[in-house]
């Protein structure tokens, strides 16, 4: 008797447990999303070195173009001072460009117009097969009572298997270039790899341009419009700058630096931290073999109190943009190769798959939410679950 009762409790117990979890609401903390300043940067240690002089040098060869200060000239942060011949480039980046707005051009076109035509071809073929399929099901019973002969019932047969085969490759077309599908996300990588190609010749084009890192004065000029000059070799000296910031840099990150680039420093010992703006005036031509870093040198932006030999701590700013929508990388899940956030509707738990993401660090940038859309912590998350909003959370 014992025994049956148990029996009879378990599933009972069972049914009264899962019904619990099923309508007992999930606590699930929350990201808010909302536009952010994004900053894309280096971080490093330096040192502070005393020097009354700034010694300019291009980080590529090149002959030199124009020259457009003068020994004795006062000069302000980001005044033009020397250009190499930039022709080369010049054209590397219209024709960089020309190849971004083009996979920008077939993508649209591929959305807009060939996708209605893919979906109007699947349609029609789609009403063949059937139609198709109805003649051979009407021929196979004509051939049966002996109405038809064999030769017209094989010749419905194929008809129909063509109209399937048709149907199959209408189908495969529309899907191909539907969202999601392989010739819609071969479109959108392209122009991807187009605007990275674009963001390195505009790279290489800045390089060819050598401002003024800093408030100083022209000492020198050493070199001469239409001279050859190589990467590194000193072409201007600016003075009246006592302090300069020597850091190094692994050099995997060599291509993303360049003189004129702006960034921040502070004193390690330094209890506030107090942020001082500088610019990258000089990055050594060659890797230091045994290390495997780049040293780069910066000069601070204006008139600083501070020691000589101070450690600091760097931040190279590589790139920086204004309210930007990004969450943390961990709000960020994937249904196969589907990435999805959970948003909360109605009280339930729902996926947003999202076409689109770029990582930066451990945040993800996204331009296909809302501001102010909460995404949930995906964490033992289901499509349709209950959940209540529990803590916000900051990062």
């Amino acid at each position: 008797m014992k025994k049956w009762i148990l029996l009879t409790l378990i599933p009972t117990f069972l049914v009264i447990f899962f019904a619990y979890r099923m309508f007992t609401p999930q606590r699930v903390d929350y990201f808010l999303l909302e536009p952010r300043d994004l900053r894309e940067s280096l971080v490093s240690a330096g040192r502070v070195q005393f020097s009354q002089d700034i010694e300019m040098a291009f980080q590529v060869p090149g002959v030199i173009k124009t020259i457009s200060v003068k020994e004795g000239q006062k000069v302000a942060p980001g005044d033009l001072l020397m250009t190499l011949d930039d022709a080369l480039e010049q054209i590397q980046v219209a024709l960089a460009r020309a190849d971004v707005t083009l996979a920008e051009v077939h993508l649209q076109k591929l959305v807009t117009n060939e996708r209605k035509l893919a979906q109007e071809e699947y349609r029609r073929a789609e009403i063949n097969r059937r139609s198709a399929f109805e003649q051979y099901q009407k021929a196979q019973l004509l051939f049966e009572r002996g109405s038809i002969s064999e030769e017209d019932f094989k010749n419905a047969q194929i008809n129909f298997e063509n109209a399937l085969s048709l149907e199959t490759s209408a189908l495969l077309r529309l899907l191909n270039i539907e969202e999601n599908g392989p010739g819609f996300l071969e479109a959108q990588a392209q122009i991807e790899r187009a605007k990275l190609q674009l963001s390195q010749v505009e790279t290489n084009l800045r390089k060819k341009s050598l401002f003024a890192p800093a408030n100083g004065v022209v000492v020198s000029l050493k070199k001469n419009p239409g001279e050859f000059v190589q990467a590194g070799e000193v072409v201007l000296v600016l003075g009246e700058n006592p302090f300069r910031v020597v850091t190094k840099l692994d050099e995997r990150e060599y291509r993303k630096v360049w003189v004129g680039m702006k960034a921040l420093v502070s004193e390690q010992a330094q209890t506030t931290r107090e942020i001082l703006p500088a610019s990258i005036v000089a990055v050594a031509p060659q890797v230091d073999p045994n290390q495997g870093t780049v040293e780069v040198t910066l000069a601070f932006d204006e008139k600083v109190d501070i020691k000589p030999n101070a450690a600091v701590n760097v931040e190279i700013i590589v790139r920086e943009e204004k309210d930007v929508l990004l969450f943390p990388k961990r709000y960020l899940t994937f249904q196969g190769s589907q990435p999805v956030v959970w948003i909360e509707n109605s009280g339930q738990a729902h996926a947003i798959p999202l076409t689109k993401v770029a990582y930066f660090g451990e945040w993800v940038r996204t331009e296909e939410l809302p501001p102010g859309v909460k995404l949930l912590n995906p964490r033992n998350l289901r499509e349709g679950r209950r959940v209540t909003l529990e803590e916000r959370m900051e990062n």
